[in-house]
């Protein structure tokens, strides 16, 4: 028998999840939320303060803004598609603005629809100058989604002494159906010419959305644009495609990428893939589990988005409060950017305690199962063939890092599977959400039948997971269906969900969701295998017996 996995670079399609669960808002009428007060938000209209750049305003409820937004449209939209959102932010005492770039919205509707993104940069500028003029003690956020996600993490990138925050929505061109590809521009020259326009918007909302309503409203939107010319296209894939050289450049800022799970228009593996060209250290991942390509504009998202992107605001103020805090009562000679300990370092997110206030280290974690082009989801009370691939799903109640370690082969050496070059080097895992790991690859079964054994260890600091550790407790979860074989240390729990594998629902195939979802899916909460340690500060190191038939 093999005693190592091959690994096999698999096209990413699944995305790491946060629980937002739920459908957006109808279309028929404005959405009604719930404030923070436990009331429906109050109305907010739309103000427009500026046509150079055409720009709107959404003014807090109660005067006062704890924050400000800016927002930027996604393709042949306009900043009059983010009302709702807008409307339900400002109820929650953040200035909520909206500009239309260029070719767009106000400036098509006055005949000027040339697409020029440099211009569209500078007047980002121009207004993260004007918030912070009128509101100079509030910090500032940028959000964008699909060519605005895009706008915004390069206007980030520009001004990151400016912005607080980033949160963009699918902010890749990686399309499904081949939109935007290549050979579909191509054709249109040759057919018309480069300045020849055609419908690219109905071809776009198609993919976008299933939702008739949603499509009317889309195409038929007067303030939209539905018309480009192929040097059009070229100039949006050029500027889209700048995306990856740009994402290094973000070295600090807080980032949030957001995709939808049921988008049909973006692949999730793009989306991804600008995601892990981010260089900051303070980023996180979400998937909307019931979203498709559009969440913020024209009231798509839903009361648990609108939550979830509530309560990462209100991290990212709360750590700026600390912040101040820290630099006004930092030691004299002392550097706050580089730590007396650094080994003692927990990542920005942790928190001292376990996020349920429970006095145990807990995951779960689960199997995913590639198995003749199907994936289904289980644990390791099957029996696995060669040619399966599979990736541990773990989740933690508590912030921290993960590692994968073949624990015995054959030969009985060692390996760190993941984090490596291979397989991914991003594995802190923040509290609650499903990560797939690795995070790059899959793990394949060769043709030598046996039984692996891999460790998962969670840790809530960083460490050396190639140094064995005789001392930590371990949890062993062996194939038996029965448990009789599993062993358990004292001060440890372990319990594991059905062993049958379950078919991953055709709707969810495309995200991770599944252990974290909320949606009344079939086997979205089986086979979780669960384990626990009475010590929310130690290290869980689980080793689970893989038997390869």
């Amino acid at each position: 028998m093999n005693n190592t996995f091959r690994f096999t670079a698999a096209l990413l399609t699944l995305m790491v999840t946060t629980p937002v669960p739920a459908t957006g808002q109808p279309l028929s009428s404005p959405a009604v939320l719930r404030s923070s007060t436990g009331g429906p938000d109050q109305p907010i209209p739309e103000e427009t303060i500026s046509q150079n750049p055409p720009l709107s305003f959404w003014r807090p409820v109660r005067g006062r803004a704890r924050a400000a937004m800016l927002c930027i449209h996604g393709l042949g939209l306009h900043r009059g598609t983010f009302a709702q959102f807008a409307t339900a932010m400002a109820n929650r005492d953040v200035a909520v603005y909206a500009v239309d770039v260029r070719g767009f919205g106000t400036w098509y509707q006055n005949g000027q629809p040339k697409l020029d993104f440099p211009a569209s940069l500078l007047d980002v500028t121009k207004t993260l100058k004007d918030i912070r003029a009128q509101y100079p003690d509030a910090p500032i956020f940028l959000l964008g989604e699909s060519m605005g996600g895009a706008v915004a993490l390069q206007a980030a990138a520009q001004n990151a002494d400016m912005v607080a925050g980033l949160i963009s929505s699918v902010p890749s061109n990686d399309r499904f159906g081949g939109l935007g590809g290549d050979l579909h521009v191509t054709l249109r020259i040759l057919a018309g010419g480069f300045k020849e326009r055609f419908d690219v918007g109905s071809h776009v909302v198609q993919y976008a959305t299933a939702k008739q309503d949603l499509r009317d409203l889309w195409k038929n939107d007067p303030r939209g644009r539905n018309n480009f010319s192929p040097a059009e296209l070229m100039t949006f894939q050029s500027f889209m495609k700048q995306n990856f050289d740009v994402a290094k450049q973000v070295k600090q800022l807080p980032v949030l990428i957001i995709q939808g799970a049921r988008d049909k228009l973006v692949h999730p593996s793009g989306t991804w893939d600008v995601w892990e060209h981010l260089a900051t250290p303070n980023l996180d991942i979400a998937l909307s589990s019931n979203a498709e390509h559009l969440i913020f504009e024209y009231g798509q998202f839903s009361s648990d988005d609108l939550r979830f992107v509530s309560n990462w605001i209100d991290k990212r103020l709360a750590k700026e409060i600390a912040e101040d805090v820290k630099l006004a009562t930092v030691k004299p000679g002392t550097s706050v950017n580089q730590p007396e300990h650094p080994s003692d370092v927990i990542p920005a997110s942790a928190t001292s305690a376990t996020s349920n206030g429970a006095d145990k280290l807990a995951i779960t974690y689960w199997i995913e199962l590639m198995r003749d082009g199907k994936r289904f989801r289980c644990n390791n009370k099957i029996a696995f063939k060669s040619g399966d691939e599979i990736r541990l799903h773990v989740r933690a109640n508590v912030d921290g890092f993960a590692y994968i370690l073949l624990k015995a082969g054959t030969t009985g050496k060692h390996a760190v599977l993941f984090p490596d070059d291979q397989t991914g080097r991003f594995n802190r895992i923040g509290a609650q959400h499903d990560i797939a790991l690795p995070t790059k690859s899959w793990l394949r079964f060769d043709n030598n039948p046996g039984q692996e054994r891999v460790s998962v260890i969670f840790s809530r600091r960083p460490l050396d997971p190639s140094v064995q550790n005789s001392s930590l407790l371990t949890a062993f979860v062996s194939p038996d269906r029965t448990g009789a074989k599993d062993l358990v240390p004292t001060r440890m729990e372990l319990s594991w969900g059905d062993p049958n594998p379950v078919i991953m629902p055709s709707s969810m195939s495309n995200n991770t969701a599944l252990a974290s979802a909320q949606g009344g899916e079939q086997g979205l909460e089986t086979n979780l295998v669960k384990v626990s340690f009475a010590n929310p500060e130690g290290v869980l190191s689980v080793d689970v017996a893989l038997d390869h038939n």
